[in-house]
């Protein structure tokens, strides 16, 4: 428990390009049993499909230079999302912690429901509500940090398409960069919105009750002959 809480604490806390910079020293350096950088290992190609490496091996059906565009992939992927696991992760203890005091747990455990039904089904789900809003927060943020997780492995993505685009004064390339970014963020806000909706069924009701309760406008009035 207190080695949770001390890792979720240090993910929060270390900036990005250094949890990179460690990962390569010991994973790829010191252990050897991941790449470096890029995204394939030297001399293995395939056929650019897509664009995203996986993807076009899997398509192409090369499951070895999946495998190795995968392995490519491991270190920037747990570099990026370190620091946003580790405050979900915070935020859903928290939530935790003050649904399990709540009275409708201890009447669920007095009505017979089995612990797992308790924690899951009444405690965590709603405990995933305010989470759910800091994920899809931290969304924008972890796109953000692309450039950096981009730049210290060498791969090739939207946030090094952005820095180029920004040096060579590329001023469409910037615009649609960011567009994107944007359009990306707004639909994943949606899905949260929806995800809570799902999750909390106050929330149904409450704009269901919303709608009923709303007074028409009234209509204009109309001139008197005299």
């Amino acid at each position: 428990h207190a080695a949770a809480r001390l890792i979720t604490l240090l993910g929060a806390a270390v900036p990005v390009f250094w949890l990179g910079l460690m990962l390569q020293l010991v994973f790829a350096a010191e252990l050897r049993v991941l790449p470096l950088t890029g995204q394939l290992s030297f001399g293995r190609q395939v056929p650019a499909i897509t664009g995203m490496t996986s993807v076009d091996a899997l398509l192409s059906g090369d499951m070895a230079a999946f495998g190795d565009a995968m392995a490519h992939l491991l270190l920037p992927a747990v570099t990026l999302a370190a620091s946003f696991v580790a405050v979900v992760a915070r935020t859903v203890r928290s939530s935790m912690l003050t649904a399990l005091s709540r009275d409708y747990i201890a009447l669920a455990r007095a009505t017979g429901a089995s612990e797992f039904r308790v924690v899951v089904r009444h405690g965590l789900r709603n405990a995933l509500v305010p989470a759910s809003t800091i994920l899809g927060m931290q969304l924008g943020w972890m796109l953000g940090s692309t450039v950096l997780v981009e730049s210290v492995f060498g791969r090739t993505g939207i946030g090094s398409y952005a820095v180029t685009a920004v040096l060579q004064n590329d001023l469409y390339a910037v615009i649609g960069t960011v567009l994107v970014i944007g359009v990306v963020f707004v639909l994943a806000n949606i899905a949260v919105d929806l995800v809570q909706l799902w999750l909390n069924p106050r929330l149904r009701h409450t704009g269901a009750r919303a709608r009923r309760t709303t007074v028409p406008s009234e209509a204009p009035a109309t001139e008197v002959p005299a």
